[in-house]
This record gives structure tokens, C-alpha cells and sequence, in this order.
């Protein structure tokens, strides 16, 4: 590619020298033309009326021919119309010194040699070329802008034609076409020039065609400028031959919106030195056809941009093509394509710069970027949809500076792929981000005679029959996976291939990324190239025989398949897998790791093994047997250290073979074993080293008693010789809050917190049992009670109110008994907390209790009462930190009496139920853990006390005594994920027995004719005797050994406090209510109660 880049750039040079030759003749013929025109009669326009064919309208009268020379030098008071027929003249000037204005329409044709708007500087010529069959030819060329400002419109189907054609033709002239519309033409036969030596716009639109039978320059000699603009589906610009966008000066092209343009040979862009040329085709349908060659920057600065649909097509492309030049081409957006028919060179002696992006496409035979010595080239290719295809060779850094990135789904394909060609070339490429892709259809070379650097990144693919690394002497060849040497590490890309080489220049293949299980499947072959891995765990599964160094800076490299190569692990690196490698070298912080992760696998070492000082040696263990390397020849290990890791799910071993050296030890020995929760020790032969372990789960790191206790029964399992669960095996694995979390789990605590709801449950049955604001039995007001009598007389009204409201003789004397029945219902419920003990390894639990409960009294006599109640209901409680909980549905009954002499009373009540109890918990690992078991509790509680009256309320001090019993039976948890951390817990009977001292109180009042209210209250102080929550447990997978689990310690002093009402009503009707708190030091409950009560 390189010699022939070159033909094309000197071939441009003699072109070159042909087109200033031609263009010196056709400037000599004009010079001609004008001359021989100048000497003809001149008529000067005085626009008495506006028709050209009125004689007096001319100085001297008379209608020009084409033997005279027409000047249209003034617009007042007339301009200049042609509406019919044919004018003549010899040469036409519109402005020459002032300002001049011509209309041809309606179908009538001017016809002259020479034509010129705006001839000298400071003049202004206007002409108006419009409608279907008007025409303005010129047998010579036109100039619009001559040295002074000329505009030309042609509109509606008019026509010009003309020799040469010049827009803004002399130093400080400006010159303005418009070809407007369907029909509309600008025809000229020879060349065209917008911004010859000043400033030229021409605007092709609504269907205007322009053309041109040899060459055409936007903005042509130094310090010109041209700007030409296709605008629209049908517009068109036809160059029979080259195409100058800013040839010496500045030239603007723009086709859109549906514009076309083509020209027959060359397009230049940016063609001399100090030229700018920019072109834009944007818009779908909107095209450029090339015949030959296009140049962006060929010797001075050139821009394309290809947008939104638009199309550019030609043979070959250079960009920067020649020293000093600068190129730059865009082609974005869907459907924007850039197609060459032969090669494309980015670079070709200058600087190019190609972008394609947003799903724009190119294409061509050969593509280089920085081609010849001493160019510089840089593509990006980014973007889904984006692409460039090379049908044939492909070079990057072919012989100057090269750099090509893909990106962000971006596509490149080639035959064959060349990355830094030549000797002293440098090429780059970047392959980075999903669905970024490089293809070769048959061989890459990375570094062929120069240095080149290919980067896979961020789940890029680069694709190839074969991957060679410094293929000819003196070159360099670097393949990066993932980031560059000493660069941050990123995610990686893939390289599919089946074989990366090594040739005779020096190859280089970096391993620096993000993943955790990067499969590198290629073989790797040759002697003059180096691995290095420096982040991210590689994974080789191929049979590789490269001879050159592998080392490990960082990262982990798991040789899986073979590698012939000696291996040296430096501080931070990490050698595994299950594969074969050469000699290896530890260094102090490097690690090597044998094996797979899995117990028994072996990594083999086809030589020596030399573990320095320092270094670390990984052991996985398991079952049976633990991870190994066996190595040919001799190990020396040095003083290094060995470090034991539980494989997961798997049983452990007490002893393991952990390293086999057929060559033996050489009288080296390891410094020592550690292994997480294990006592480890080593043991040698002259060829093996043997590990043996002693459970410690837990040493030494502060666990709670629950925890530990777990920990003990474990670590007992594991060194009285029986072989531990795969999953318990796990749980040695773990470190700090991992572990303590663990233990917690695999305690079963929630199951002690069955008492602590059943206790609340029963309690407030017994109570509700005895309680005033349920019972009332003698009478509403008349007791603490209701068995205690009140003073001996009442006033009038109050005695009133308590006749009517529950139905007593109005006499406020002790009546004769008369026997009472008392019906009544009761909704309960409450919830408790309390703290657990971070030395225990208690936590928190809270209780919840709701029932409903109904009774029925009797009074036997006016101071003696039996009855009986029942009551259903449920309990929940879980535990913090979500370590489960359970609930439970009950159903008790109970009876109770009481008995009064005077103001003293003495009341009792017992009570039994049924629990249907369920636990709900997840222990280590996700393990769903359940269990249902039924439970029975049974319950009493005697009370007495004492009434005083006095003027603001009743006061009945009282003592009190409640026992309870609650017996669970041995039952067993149901294993649903089946981890095997299920517990059987043995039977228990837990108690709590309560004493009771404080003093109740109460006070009446009526608050309507037939109704009256008492409120009452309590302070008391409880001392309660309860067993502790403890079960013993024994894991079902382990059995015999059994240990104990502690649940939160309830409280032992409590301050009660309540607070109620009763509500009564005429017919013998209560409405209670009483709330109930317990509070202690580390517990608090809170309790309600609502009552309806019928008395007849």
C-alpha cells in the first residue's frame, strides 16, 4: 500500500501542472474576447421605460445588436426587462461603475459574447433570469461579481449558459447565483468558479440543476471564498471534471435535503497549501458521486461531513494526504454511508482524522490509516450500527502513526489485519465496550515489522484466524485484556481465535481487568514474548508451549490446560488451576494456590517449586482429601507459609496431603499452617507435606454463651473423630460478625420464646377472672372487689343512681340477700417486650396476645360467689434481627369464688389450656427450619385485701399470689431446604410464680339520673419467681451432641400500674374498660381490657 499511496499524490502533482496550463489559456482566450468586445460600440441604458426594444432607452438611442457593446449602469428610473422576443448584443454589463438591474421573463432570450455583473469595484449588477423558455446565453463566459457585487437569480424553469462561469471573480468582488426551481438551469460548457479571487455563493434549489463541462473551484486562489449550496430532491450539480473545494482560498460545499451533486474526475478538498475546503452532505438522498479520487486536506486543510442519510461515493480516498495537510471526515447517523469503490488511507502524508458514529457506514478495498512515513492517522468508530468494511488489507500504522478506536458497539472488519506495519511505525488500537467489535477474516498481526498495540476491552470481540505478537525482527506486539500495564484495571474483552504467536520480534499479553472468571481459550505459542497478569483471575484452558516468562503481579492466573513456560508470582499475584506449568518461583506475597477451589484437585508442576520467604501457600480442604501440587522435582519451601480455606459444602478432613515433591524437600519446611477456626499443624516425609487439623471454632474471638455454646458442640464433633456435615464444615469457613451471626442462627432461640407469651396469656385470664372491672359482682361501686361491703350509708342521690342502675332496693340499709346472677364477656389483648443479653447471646423478643373470654357467676350468698369462665385466643412473638419467631393458638377455662367478712375479702381463681404451637425461623445459610408441637399450661391466683374508706375514694390494699406452669413436650424441627441445621429439643416445664403487693382504687360518682360511673385504679409491686428460657437442643444431624440455648431472661421486679372505668346502666348493664402496664428494667408490657356485663 505504501509505494503505491504514493503514485496517486505525484499523479495529483503533474495534474495539477496540466490544469494551471489550461487554465492559463482559457484566461488568455477570455482576455481575447474581451478585448476584441471592448472595441465595439457602447450603448448605455438610461431606463426611460423599462423594455429593452424601446431605442430610447439607450445612449445612444438604438436597440443593441450583436455588433454593440449594452451597459445597463443605472436602475432609475427603470431597470432593464426583456419580456419577448430575442435581444442581442455583443457584451452584456450589468453594473458597470453604479448599479444595474436586468429581468429576462415571460420567455424571451438575450444573447451576447461576454456577460458581467458588478464589473468594476464598487459596482452593483443585478439580473433576474425567470420562467420557462428565458434565456441568457453567452457565447464567451459570465462573471457574476466581476471586481464589483454581482447577483444572478434564474427561477422558474429560466436558463443561462455560458463558457466559463465566475462568482466573485476579482480580488474584492462578491457574487450571488440562485437556480431556483424545477427547469431552471446554469449550463456552462467550460469551467465554473464561485470565489475566484473573491467571494462567490451559489445556491442550487428546489430542483435547480447547475453543471459545468470541465473542472469547478470553490474558493480558488488565495483569500477567496466560495460557498456552494444543493439544497433539495432534484437539485443538482453535474462537474463533467475535477471538483476544488477551497483550492488556494476557502470553499464551502453543502448538499442537503435531498441535493446531488457529481463530478467526472477528482475531488479536491482543501487542495493547496493554506486552503480550507469543508464539505456537508446531510439528509436522506442527499448525495456526492465521485468518479475518481476524493482528498480531504490534500494540501491544505479539508472537512467532510456525511449526516442524517447522506451519501458520498468515489474510487479511492485520501485524508491528509500530502505533508503538511490536515483531513477531517465524519459520516454519522443511520443510512449515512461513505462508499469507496478502491482504497481509503486516513493519513496518507499528512494528518487525517475519520469518525464514524451513530450507525453511519464506510467501506473500501484497502484501508491504512497514517499510510507513508511521517503521516498520522486516527479513526473512531462508535456507536450500534456504526461500521467501516475493508474488503481487503487493513493497516493500522502502516508506515507513519496510526491509532483506531471501536467503541460503544461500533464494527470494523478486514481480510487481514496489520498493526504497526513497518519498521519505526507505531499503530493503536482500542477495542472497548458490548457489541464493539473487529473482524479479520483471516490473519492479525500486532506489531509486523513495527509496534503495535491491540487493547479488548469492556466485553469487546476482536475475531481472527490467528493472533501474531512482534512478528519480524525489531518489532513489538502488545495484546492487552482489559486495561494496559500499570493502568487501572477495567472489565475485559474477548479474543476469538484459536491461536495467539510469538514471533521474532518481542510480544507482550497483559492481563488486566475486572472479572472474576476470564476464560482465555487460544493457544499461545513461541519463544520471544512474556504473559503478565496483573488483575483480574485468568483462566488458560488451552495446551499453550510459548517458551517466555509468565508472571503474576496481581490478580490470580488458573492454568487450567498446560503451559511449558516457568512462572514466577510476585506480591499481590495468585498461581491455581488444575492444569500443567513449568517451574515456579513464589516470591514473598505472591500465593500459590493448587488446585481448583475443590478438595483433592492438583495443579502439576513440570519442574521446580521454590516458595521464598514471605510467600503463601493455599490449601483447599475437604472430605477426604485437600488441594495439591505435585511437583517433578524438588520443592523448597523456604519458611514460607501455608493457609488452610474450608471448601464450601464439603466435609473436612483431620489429615491431608497437601504437597507431593517427587524430588523431594531438600530439609525445607514451611514456617507454620493457619487455618480460620481450625488448629493447624504439618507433618512431613522426605516427598509429602501433611496437614492435620483440630477444630477451635470460636477461639479467641469473644463469643457470647449461646454462640459459643453452638461452637463447643461443633468443634467436640469434629475432634472426637465423627466427620462433620457438609454445611457445618461451611460454617468453619466463616470470620467475625459472619460467624457470631452464624451461631446465632443455628441456636434455635426463637423456640424460648414460647413461655414468655403463654405466661402473658394465662396471667391476664386469671386476673380478668378476678378483676372489679370485670366482675362487680355485688353490685356496682359497692367494692374494691365487689365482696367488701361499703360504708353504711350513702347520700339520697347517690343511693339513687345505684338502685336504678343495677337494680338494688333503694334502702341505703344492707338488704336481705336476694340471689344474683352475673353474665359478662371480655375482649383482651397486649403486647410485651423484652431485652435480651449481649453476654447471654439473648436478644430481644416481643410477645403478642389477643382473646376474647366469657363467664358466669353466681352469688351464693351475699358474701360468697362462684363461677366459671373461658377463653380462646392466640400468641405471637419473634425475636430481633430476624432470626424467627413462632405463634400459637389457645383455648382455656378456669373457675374462681370469693368470699367477704365486713371490708375484708379473700378471691381465687384457676385456670388450664391447650396451646397449639408452631416456630418459624432460617438458620445459617438460608436454612427454612419449622416446627409444630401441642403444649399445656395450667394457672391459679388467690387474692385478699382489706377496703378504707374515705372521703375521695376507696382504698383496698391487697396481696396476692399467681402460679403458672407451662410444659412443652420434646419435638423436632421440620428441615424444608434440607441444609441439615434442624434441632430436636427435649421436654421442659417452665414456671413463674408471682407475689403480688399494692392496693387498689375506687371511686363513684352518678353522671345522669340512672347512671353511674366508677373509675379505678392500681399501684402494685410484682416480684415473680420464672424460669429461665433455656432449652436443650441436639442437632439432628449430630447426634448426642446436645447443648443449651438461652432466650431473653423476662424480669423479676415490676411496677404494675392500671387505670379503668365502669360504665353503669340502667337494667342491670356494665360497660368496663382498664388498661395494664408492667414495667421493669429491661421489659415492658402493655395490656387492655373491655368488658359487657348483664346482671339479673
Amino acid at each position: 500500500m505504501s509505494q503505491g499511496a504514493r503514485t496517486p499524490s505525484q499523479g495529483v502533482k503533474r495534474g495539477r501542472t496540466a490544469i494551471a496550463s489550461l487554465a492559463a489559456l482559457r484566461l488568455s482566450l477570455a482576455t481575447l474576447a474581451w478585448t476584441v468586445t471592448t472595441q465595439a460600440q457602447a450603448q448605455s441604458w438610461n431606463g426611460a421605460t423599462p423594455d429593452w426594444f424601446t431605442a430610447g432607452n439607450w445612449t445612444p438611442g438604438g436597440v443593441p445588436t450583436n455588433a454593440t457593446n449594452a451597459t445597463i449602469d443605472t436602475s432609475s428610473p427603470n431597470a432593464a426587462v426583456i419580456s419577448s422576443g430575442n435581444a442581442q448584443a455583443q457584451t452584456v454589463i450589468i453594473g458597470l461603475s453604479a448599479t444595474g438591474g436586468l429581468t429576462i421573463q415571460n420567455g424571451a432570450t438575450l444573447s451576447d459574447s461576454v456577460g458581467a455583473l458588478g464589473r468594476f469595484l464598487g459596482a452593483t449588477g443585478t439580473a433576474t433570469v425567470d420562467g420557462a423558455g428565458s434565456s441568457w446565453s453567452n457565447s464567451a463566459d459570465l462573471s457574476v461579481g466581476y471586481s464589483g457585487a454581482g447577483t444572478l437569480t434564474i427561477r422558474n424553469g429560466g436558463a443561462v449558459g455560458n463558457q466559463s462561469g465566475h462568482v466573485g471573480r476579482g480580488a474584492g468582488a462578491t457574487g450571488t447565483v440562485t437556480v431556483d426551481g424545477a427547469g431552471s438551469t446554469w449550463t456552462n460548457h467550460i469551467a465554473l468558479y464561485v470565489g475566484n479571487s473573491g467571494t462567490g455563493t451559489l445556491t442550487i434549489q428546489n430542483g435547480g440543476t447547475v453543471s459545468n463541462g470541465a473542472d469547478a473551484f470553490i474558493g480558488v486562489n488565495s483569500g477567496a471564498t466560495g460557498s456552494v449550496t444543493v439544497d433539495g430532491a432534484g437539485s443538482t450539480w453535474t462537474d463533467t471534471g475535477n471538483l476544488y473545494v477551497g483550492q488556494t482560498g476557502t470553499g464551502v460545499l453543502t448538499i442537503r435535503n435531498g441535493g446531488a451533486v457529481s463530478n467526472g474526475a477528482d475531488g479536491h478538498i482543501g487542495a493547496n497549501s493554506g486552503a480550507t475546503g469543508t464539505v456537508t452532505v446531510t439528509g436522506a438522498g442527499s448525495s456526492w458521486t465521485n468518479s475518481g479520487t476524493v482528498s480531504i486536506g490534500e494540501a491544505g486543510n479539508g472537512t467532510l461531513t456525511i449526516a442524517s442519510g447522506g451519501a458520498v461515493s468515489n474510487t479511492t480516498a485520501k485524508i491528509g494526504a500530502n505533508v503538511g495537510a490536515t483531513g477531517t471526515a465524519t459520516v454519522t447517523g443511520t443510512g449515512s454511508s461513505w462508499t469507496n469503490s478502491g482504497s481509503l488511507s486516513v493519513g496518507q502524508d499528512g494528518t487525517g482524522t475519520l469518525t464514524i458514529a451513530g450507525g453511519g457506514a464506510v467501506s473500501n478495498t484497502v484501508g491504512a490509516i497514517a499510510a507513508n512515513a511521517g503521516s498520522t492517522g486516527s479513526v473512531t468508530v462508535t456507536g450500534a450500527g456504526s461500521s467501516w468494511t475493508n474488503s481487503s488489507n487493513f493497516y493500522v500504522g502502516q508506515n507513519g502513526t496510526g491509532t483506531l478506536t471501536i467503541a460503544d458497539g461500533g464494527a470494523v472488519s478486514s481480510l487481514i489485519g496489520i498493526i504497526g506495519a513497518a519498521l519505526g511505525t507505531t499503530g493503536t488500537v482500542t477495542v472497548t465496550g458490548a457489541g464493539s467489535s473487529w473482524t479479520t477474516s483471516l490473519a492479525m498481526d500486532v506489531g509486523l515489522s513495527g509496534t503495535g498495540v491491540l487493547t479488548v476491552a469492556n466485553g469487546a470481540v476482536v475475531s481472527a484466524s490467528s493472533v501474531t505478537l512482534g512478528n519480524l525482527a525489531f518489532s513489538v506486539g502488545t495484546l492487552n485484556i482489559g486495561a494496559a500495564s500499570g493502568q487501572t484495571a477495567v472489565a475485559p474483552g474477548a479474543l476469538n481465535t484459536p491461536l495467539v504467536r510469538f514471533r521474532t520480534g518481542t510480544g507482550y499479553i497483559v492481563f488486566n481487568h475486572t472479572a472474576s472468571n476470564y476464560i482465555f481459550a487460544p493457544v499461545i505459542s513461541g519463544s520471544f514474548g512474556t504473559v503478565t497478569v496483573e488483575a483480574g483471575t485468568t483462566i488458560f484452558t488451552a495446551a499453550s508451549n510459548y517458551t517466555g516468562a509468565t508472571t503474576v503481579n496481581g490478580g490470580t492466573l488458573a492454568v487450567n490446560g498446560s503451559i511449558v513456560s516457568s512462572t514466577t508470582v510476585n506480591s499481590g499475584g495468585t498461581l491455581s488451576g488444575i492444569g500443567m506449568v513449568g517451574s515456579v518461583t513464589v516470591n514473598s506475597g505472591g500465593r500459590l494456590a493448587p488446585g481448583s477451589g475443590a478438595p483433592g484437585s492438583v495443579l502439576t508442576i513440570s519442574g521446580s517449586l521454590a516458595m521464598q520467604s514471605g510467600a503463601l501457600y493455599l490449601v483447599q480442604l475437604g472430605s477426604v482429601t485437600a488441594s495439591r501440587a505435585d511437583v517433578s522435582g524438588t520443592a523448597t519451601l523456604t519458611g514460607a507459609g501455608v493457609q488452610v480455606r474450608l471448601a464450601p459444602g464439603s466435609t473436612v478432613a483431620k489429615q491431608s496431603t497437601i504437597l507431593h515433591a517427587a524430588g523431594g524437600l531438600g530439609g525445607t519446611t514451611f514456617a507454620g499452617a493457619s487455618a480460620t477456626n481450625f488448629v493447624a499443624s504439618l507433618s512431613y516425609t522426605p516427598t509429602d507435606v501433611l496437614l492435620n487439623l483440630s477444630a477451635a471454632l470460636g477461639a479467641g474471638t469473644g463469643l457470647n454463651v449461646n454462640q459459643q455454646n453452638v461452637a463447643d458442640v461443633l468443634n467436640n464433633a469434629f475432634n472426637g473423630g465423627g466427620a462433620l456435615p457438609a454445611n457445618f464444615a461451611s460454617i468453619f469457613g466463616l470470620t467475625g460478625g459472619n460467624l457470631g451471626t452464624a451461631l446465632s442462627q443455628l441456636s434455635g432461640e426463637p423456640a424460648t420464646g414460647a413461655q414468655q407469651g403463654t405466661f402473658q396469656f394465662m396471667g391476664q385470664f386469671l386476673g380478668l377472672m378476678l378483676d372489679p372491672s370485670t366482675g362487680g359482682r355485688d353490685g356496682a361501686g359497692r367494692t374494691a372487689l365487689g365482696f367488701a361491703p361499703e360504708r353504711a350509708a350513702v347520700p339520697d342521690d347517690i343511693a339513687l343512681a345505684y338502685a336504678k342502675a343495677t337494680k338494688t332496693p333503694l334502702d341505703k340499709a344492707p338488704s336481705v340477700f336476694e340471689p344474683r346472677w352475673n353474665v359478662w364477656a371480655s375482649g383482651f389483648g397486649g403486647t410485651g417486650k423484652t431485652n435480651g443479653d449481649a453476654v447471654i447471646g439473648s436478644h430481644d423478643i416481643t410477645a403478642q396476645v389477643a382473646g376474647g373470654a366469657a363467664g358466669l357467676d353466681y352469688h351464693l350468698t351475699r358474701d360468697a360467689m362462684v363461677g366459671f369462665a373461658l377463653a380462646g385466643g392466640g400468641t405471637r412473638w419473634d425475636l430481633a434481627q430476624g432470626l424467627g419467631g413462632g405463634k400459637s393458638d389457645a383455648f382455656q377455662g378456669g373457675v374462681y369464688a370469693a368470699v367477704r367478712s365486713g371490708p375484708a375479702y379473700v378471691a381465687a381463681s384457676l385456670a388450664a389450656a391447650s396451646h397449639w404451637v408452631s416456630t418459624d425461623r432460617f438458620a445459617a445459610f438460608g436454612d427454612h427450619l419449622t416446627a409444630r408441637f401441642n403444649a399445656q399450661s395450667y394457672g391459679g391466683r388467690i387474692e385478699g385485701g382489706h377496703r378504707v374508706v374515705t372521703s375521695l375514694a376507696g382504698i383496698t390494699p391487697y396481696a396476692a399470689l399467681q402460679a403458672q406452669s407451662f410444659r412443652t413436650p420434646a419435638y423436632s424441627e421440620t428441615d424444608l431446604t434440607g441444609a441439615g441445621f434442624g434441632l430436636a429439643y427435649t421436654a421442659r416445664s417452665a414456671t413463674d410464680t408471682r407475689g403480688e403487693l399494692g392496693a387498689r382504687f375506687d371511686r363513684a360518682m352518678l353522671v345522669a339520673p340512672d347512671t353511674a360511673l366508677t373509675l379505678r385504679g392500681r399501684l402494685a409491686y410484682a416480684h415473680d419467681w420464672v424460669s429461665d428460657p433455656a432449652l436443650s437442643a441436639v442437632f439432628q444431624t449430630l447426634p448426642g451432641a446436645s447443648f443449651v440455648v438461652n432466650g431473653a431472661t423476662p424480669a423479676k421486679d415490676n411496677a404494675l400500674i392500671s387505670a379503668g372505668a365502669d360504665l353503669h346502666l340502667a337494667r342491670g348493664i356494665t360497660l368496663s374498660a382498664k388498661l395494664d402496664g408492667t414495667f421493669a428494667e429491661r421489659a415492658q408490657t402493655y395490656a387492655g381490657t373491655g368488658t359487657l356485663r348483664y346482671r339479673w
